[in-house]
């Protein structure tokens, strides 16, 4: 990674020209994609999504069976209406990560949804019965998380991940720290607070640590929540850019965009980008930050690139 970040100091002078020039009239597509969206589901706990796929029972595992059980307590959830299959309640199961807990079983109900369950399954007293709800314990489903970069700074070494690459006006720091949490309003999570300590108009850029591996004929999708504490009608996401680059040129370089209002002022963002022959190799992530005029903090969680197939 030394040597691209060497390439990417010499790469300066394109990313600020080139994505400067672009930064209007993205931030208009933005803002317009933003105010038509209607409020979606929160993601769980983890970054990355988990493909999952049935497999067959092979130590007495309850799965897709109708039934009852006699405890139902330590639910991770109230049931997910807009979960509409099997498939993709174990999907969230996989992901569910945090607060010290991890999904065991769920249980999935026609027009209810899917409900997460924590703890020794085989203590909860199921029973088999005619019902419209079916039971699934996590070992009924082989499950893989494809994500080639997967952020979700609740590690102890998150900041580490980052590295402030350009910042000639000292105009920014960051840091990891405990905001409210994109999934539940009543507690808190670790995001990449990113501040601004000038009301100048001043450019910088922060590098991630972490190398990916990008393959030739690709397409690749870079998913990510944000936020920011200025609570104005007027901010300008198209202030921030993302930039994947390697050691010989910027391939990728976008404002956020896609927007979806997950609520509590998160946003949901996903860019895509191809992968030319030639291009293929370690590649590096970059953010690039212009100062908002505001003093404000630029808030980032859940972070993931993966092939835009997934």
């Amino acid at each position: 990674m030394a040597s691209l970040f060497k390439t990417l100091i010499l790469l300066t002078a394109l990313a600020l020209g080139g994505v400067d020039a672009r930064r209007s009239n993205a931030s208009l597509t933005l803002f317009a994609s933003n105010s038509s969206s209607t409020a979606a589901p929160s993601p769980l706990l983890r970054s990355a999504p988990v493909t999952c796929l049935r497999r067959e029972p092979e130590n007495g595992e309850i799965c897709m069976r109708e039934g009852t059980v006699v405890d139902e307590t330590d639910s991770l959830n109230q049931p997910y209406s807009w979960i509409l299959t099997r498939k993709a309640c174990a999907d969230e199961c996989a992901r569910f990560e945090g607060f010290g807990k991890t999904c065991t079983a769920f249980s999935f109900q026609e027009r209810v949804g899917c409900q997460l369950f924590n703890g020794d399954f085989s203590a909860r007293g199921f029973s088999d019965s005619y019902s419209s709800i079916v039971w699934y314990q996590r070992e009924c489903w082989t499950c893989t998380n494809q994500a080639i970069l997967d952020l979700d700074f609740e590690r102890a070494t998150a900041a580490s991940d980052w590295k402030i690459g350009i910042d000639d006006s000292n105009a920014f720091e960051f840091d990891v720290m405990e905001v409210d949490s994109v999934t539940d309003p009543t507690t808190f999570s670790d995001a990449l607070v990113v501040s601004e300590k000038t009301s100048e108009h001043v450019a910088g850029r922060l590098d991630c640590q972490q190398g990916f591996n990008l393959e030739s004929g690709k397409t690749y999708k870079i998913v990510f929540s944000a936020m920011t504490s200025y609570k104005g009608d007027d901010f300008d996401w198209g202030r921030l850019t993302l930039v994947v680059w390697n050691e010989k040129k910027i391939l990728f370089q976008s404002p956020p965009a896609n927007g979806v209002d997950l609520g509590k002022g998160w946003s949901r963002f996903k860019l895509t980008f191809e992968i030319d022959e030639g291009q293929e190799g370690v590649a590096g992530l970059s953010m690039w930050f212009w100062t908002s005029e505001k003093s404000a903090d630029w808030i980032i969680d859940d972070l993931y690139i993966e092939d835009a197939l997934y």
